[in-house]
């Protein structure tokens, strides 16, 4: 009688820890969509973004903006990326807390928005986006994923 006593309370024990195990262990797995800031806009804004190291840009058909922004490390903070809306203009500023994080954007914007980004001294222009684009920019290179019906003009290059 004992014994069982022992061996049903140890039972106990043993699906108690496993049952908070397995809700720490689950909390650790989960993703969390980075926070997004909606702008509302007309359907043709001019967009400019400063440093970001890579962005991706979706064409959408609502008339705002919305910026969502992830770095590399810890959590981001709020003086890393700055969003300033002014009318049918957008300026985005990325600054890094330190030189070895990397600050990630995605945009969504209008079909007939102006794209501007100004970045590891290279510049680059986006028309009407249409589909998914990916860029990265590092110091002597540009990475470019863009739809196959995409017209790209390299002028200016090196």
């Amino acid at each position: 009688m004992v014994l069982a006593r022992f061996f049903k309370f140890n039972l106990a024990f043993v699906v108690s820890i496993s049952i908070f195990l397995f809700d720490c262990v689950s909390g650790l797995t989960q993703v969390t969509s980075p926070p997004v800031n909606r702008f509302p806009t007309q359907n043709n804004p001019r967009i400019t973004v400063y440093d970001a190291d890579s962005i991706t840009i979706i064409g959408w058909e609502r008339n705002e903006v919305a910026v969502a922004a992830e770095v590399s490390g810890a959590t981001i903070s709020v003086n890393e990326v700055r969003i300033k809306p002014e009318k049918n203009k957008i300026e985005i500023s990325c600054e890094p807390a330190k030189p070895d994080r990397k600050i990630s954007l995605i945009v969504r914007a209008p079909g007939k928005a102006f794209i501007e980004l100004k970045t590891q001294g290279h510049r680059i222009e986006i028309k009407e986006p249409a589909g998914r684009i990916e860029i990265i920019a590092a110091k002597d290179s540009i990475q470019l994923g863009v739809p196959d019906s995409a017209s790209l003009d390299m002028n200016g290059g090196p």
